[in-house]
């Protein structure tokens, strides 16, 4: 009898050891399932964000480019009258005069796209940054690096060489200002084709691996 009570004894905690372990191990997997689901909840809303930008960019792209095809063929047709002394260049215009009558828009005349570089850096910051794919994580990396090493450094280059310079004022650097624009702008366009292609392709990949609403 006493045995009897005993191995009841024994089976109760051994039940009553199996009922905590079991309720921890419950409670720690529903607080690392809700913790999981939240930081999916936030991958997606991240991404979410990032293909919007790439949205806006991408329709920023395709505005700009068609301006910028054709003031590459108007400035490069330009210098080359220039260099045949088919133009006159003497006098007091300056080289921003000539510059600006080849600048066409009357908003923006440089049509340089607005691009934005925000969703995928605050992405990285994020604590769903770790539940990334692979492949969507190098082609945002990737594409987020060509962005600013491509249009971005042509642009400010762009500023810096053509649009800040003093020598858009002195009359004798009308030539050497004009060429150098049409080389940026060529610059500045061959970026934009790259950069419209590579973003065409990561947005077509978030598409396939999340579910965008577009």
């Amino acid at each position: 009898m006493a045995k009897f009570w005993k191995n009841t004894l024994i089976i109760n905690h051994l039940l009553q050891f199996i009922f905590i372990f079991s309720s921890v191990y419950f409670a720690f997997w529903l607080t690392n399932r809700n913790e999981t689901n939240k930081l999916k909840k936030l991958e997606q809303q991240a991404i979410e964000g990032v293909y919007l930008e790439l949205h806006g960019n991408l329709t920023e792209l395709e505005k700009a480019m068609p301006y910028h095809e054709e003031l590459v063929d108007v400035l490069f047709s330009y210098t080359d009258s220039l260099s045949k002394g088919l133009k006159n260049i003497s006098g007091e215009n300056k080289p921003i005069h000539h510059l600006m009558q080849l600048l066409t828009r009357k908003e923006s005349a440089a049509g340089i796209p607005q691009l934005k570089s925000s969703a995928w850096p605050t992405l990285q910051q994020s604590e769903a940054y770790i539940l990334l794919d692979y492949e969507v994580a190098s082609t945002l990396s990737a594409l987020y690096q060509l962005h600013e090493a491509g249009v971005t450094a042509t642009v400010h280059q762009l500023r810096v060489e053509v649009f800040a310079t003093k020598d858009l004022f002195i009359p004798g650097q009308t030539e050497p200002i004009l060429n150098m624009a049409a080389w940026s702008f060529r610059e500045l366009y061959g970026q934009e084709i790259l950069l419209k292609k590579k973003t065409e392709e990561a947005m077509a990949l978030l598409t396939e691996k999340y579910d965008i609403k577009k």
